[in-house]
């Protein structure tokens, strides 16, 4: 039974999350305009591509913290402070790909989406900042903080719809870009601080 708890605390996390860029949507279609809708699921399958590397980072994650002696505290952190080093490196090619975005969207997409640019150079950020703290959800997983994670994922929820609320009016696409954006980052950052600055007991 507490397998299945801990397995029903993990869905219901891993269910808010995939619900926070999908609540942009659906938010963004009642609030805004059906040329913002267009030009935000532009921008959202482009930032799903480069999201792609996160399961190339998941598969070094999970094998490296199943080990046994990665269940100890202190070597976690390490790990974690090396790996927040190393992703950082990140901003470049991301930085990269938001500076030259305008050209390459326009000659993938033509005049027509010419909105979709701002709002992907914002997912560029949550590009970056997905690469560098996404994966440290593995160091909660493997602590089972399955009970913390659910929540967050529900607070997170939460902060989208609120972002969400507050941006859409008045910047249609790209608020609804920048909520997804935050709301995603809170989460992040917060598992960050978890893995970093808490022990297996707390």
């Amino acid at each position: 039974m507490e397998t299945l708890a801990q397995a029903g605390w993990l869905i219901v996390y891993f269910f808010f999350i995939s619900l926070i860029s999908q609540l942009s949507v659906f938010m963004l279609s009642r609030m805004g305009t059906v040329e913002q809708v267009a030009a935000y699921g532009v921008a959202l399958r482009y930032f799903g591509f480069a999201l792609l590397s996160l399961g190339a980072v998941n598969a070094v994650f999970l094998p490296k913290l199943s080990k046994k002696d990665y269940q100890d505290t202190n070597k976690q952190k390490n790990f974690l402070d090396k790996w927040i080093k190393i992703s950082s490196f990140a901003v470049i090619p991301v930085g990269f790909l938001a500076l030259i975005s305008r050209p390459l969207m326009a000659f993938l997409n033509g005049p027509k989406y010419a909105d979709s640019i701002f709002p992907f150079q914002i997912f560029c950020i949550g590009v970056i900042t997905s690469i560098m703290f996404g994966p440290l959800v593995n160091i909660l997983i493997s602590r089972k903080k399955y009970y913390f994670l659910a929540m967050l994922g529900f607070a997170g929820f939460l902060a989208n719809f609120t972002i969400n609320y507050l941006l859409i009016p008045m910047y249609g696409a790209a608020g609804a870009a920048a909520a997804t954006v935050i709301a995603s980052l809170i989460v992040n950052f917060s598992i960050y601080l978890k893995a970093r600055f808490c022990k297996n007991n707390e």
